[in-house]
């Protein structure tokens, strides 16, 4: 029992906690023993976190050798200071059912057990401290699924569904099917792409199941912060430090930025986004008028897109507060992405998932208005992915709930598709690469959090 504790102490001197370091932990082996069931453990040291492992250990060895043997086994293999700090947990809420009941009168044991450490470690019975059964971690994912709901609910209830349903009524449900599919098959590009910025092998399994997860944080942390949060946490797990993660998951972000900007300015140069004419007289002047204007709203969006860019450099290299936050995580993440682009294998693996992400997406949009009988190329329906995207970042609404509808529907219009139809075809695409992932997202969340990941 002794060496059980020295075992112990050395875990808790790491910054190792079990969490739940009852008897069904420990199995005897013919050399000694082995401590297992780290399900609930952590390597987040937290004095709460080593006192429960202590009353756990300490209970469970009480009712096999009595509190007196038990105290000072522990005294001897943990030392006094640590032995004593766990005398305000040394109370039955501390304790799971089965251990209370492993008992006659475990009540009367953690009296007497308070006692003897007490009494050995020559210290004063201290209020017992305030046990909370309900974590922090829980109130935060009941508190982002409310959210999520809240944000739903309003979608929901202010939709038009006569007007949707009128859309949807001809559609091709099984090109519908296979947009939903691509929306999801976008996760495995996502997860390489972040094993490619990061530069180590991580299992490509609990990476992909992240990506929901992440959409499903999204709601409550718009733009790249809950993203660039939770892949910190995940990635911490794999002993990568949340400084080093946070500039690999901008990486990861800045890469992504870098071929959405890629892919805008393709279609804007090849005319994937020269804007539809509206109907008209036949005729060789209307048609000359109306090529001329679609040319000119299309070099229109152009000047438009240069001068936001324009500005927006402006703003950060000029006004100090902005610079001062801004500028230096981007040179440190331009570094970052500079040494991954020395080499090749890293290199196609951000930059081509990347890539795949888009045009998944682009093929989900593609899909979506095949099914309700439309037909534009596919890069013309992945810059509107991307436009969509760059324009929703600006505005922050948690998941873009309503300004993604609005502003795709608001870029396929003048690309010729009649607004009825582009609805029906946003709200399909809308599902496959966000409404289902984020719902998907809580049950990744928590079958990332039951097996360490998070």
């Amino acid at each position: 029992v002794i060496a059980l504790w020295r075992e112990v102490a050395a875990r808790h001197a790491a910054g190792i906690t079990n969490g739940n370091l009852s008897a069904d932990s420990i199995r005897v082996v013919p050399d000694g023993f082995i401590i297992g069931d780290f399900d609930s453990g952590s390597v987040v040291y937290r004095d709460a976190a080593a006192a429960t492992d202590v009353v756990h250990l300490l209970f469970c060895t009480a009712v096999v050798i009595g509190p007196q043997r038990a105290a000072a086994a522990a005294l001897a293999g943990l030392g006094p200071e640590r032995l004593a700090a766990s005398l305000g947990y040394l109370q039955a809420p501390v304790l799971t059912s089965r251990e209370r009941h492993s008992s006659e009168s475990s009540s009367k044991l953690l009296g007497e057990l308070r006692e003897q450490v007490a009494a050995i470690t020559e210290t004063e019975i201290p209020e017992p401290a305030k046990i909370r059964r309900i974590s922090v971690k829980g109130i935060l994912t009941v508190v982002l699924l409310l959210m999520f709901l809240g944000a739903m609910i309003p979608v929901l209830t202010e939709v038009d569904y006569a007007e949707i349903w009128a859309s949807l009524q001809n559609a091709i449900w099984a090109l519908a099917v296979l947009a939903l599919l691509c929306g999801q098959l976008a996760f495995v590009p996502m997860g390489t792409a972040m094993m490619s910025a990061v530069g180590r092998a991580i299992p490509l399994r609990p990476m992909t199941i992240l990506q929901p997860a992440v959409a499903f944080i999204s709601f409550a942390v718009p733009g790249m912060a809950g993203r660039v949060t939770m892949e910190g946490a995940f990635l911490y797990k794999y002993g990568i430090p949340p400084t080093v993660s946070v500039t690999k998951g901008l990486v990861d972000s800045i890469s992504g930025f870098v071929v959405q900007v890629v892919i805008l300015v393709t279609a804007l140069l090849t005319g994937s986004l020269i804007f539809a004419p509206p109907d008209s007289d036949s005729g060789s002047d209307s048609t000359s008028t109306d090529t001329s204007s679609s040319d000119s709203v299309s070099w229109a969006v152009i000047a438009f897109v240069v001068l936001l860019a324009i500005i927006t450099v402006i703003v950060v290299l000029k006004v100090k507060k902005i610079h001062d936050r801004v500028v230096p995580e981007l040179k440190k993440a331009w570094e970052a992405l500079a040494e991954v682009l020395r080499s090749p294998k890293l290199a196609l693996g951000l930059l081509g998932s990347q890539l795949a992400v888009q045009l998944l997406w682009g093929l989900a949009l593609w899909l979506s208005l095949a099914a309700m009988g439309v037909h534009l190329s596919l890069i013309s329906c992945t810059a509107v992915v991307v436009a969509t995207a760059l324009l929703q970042g600006i505005i922050p609404v948690p998941g873009g709930i309503g300004v993604s509808e609005a502003v795709m529907a608001a870029f396929l219009v003048p690309l010729g598709v009649s607004a009825d139809i582009a609805l029906g075809a946003t709200v399909i695409w809308r599902v496959a690469t966000f409404y289902l992932p984020a719902t998907e997202g809580f049950f990744a969340s928590k079958y990332l959090e039951k097996r360490g990941y998070l």
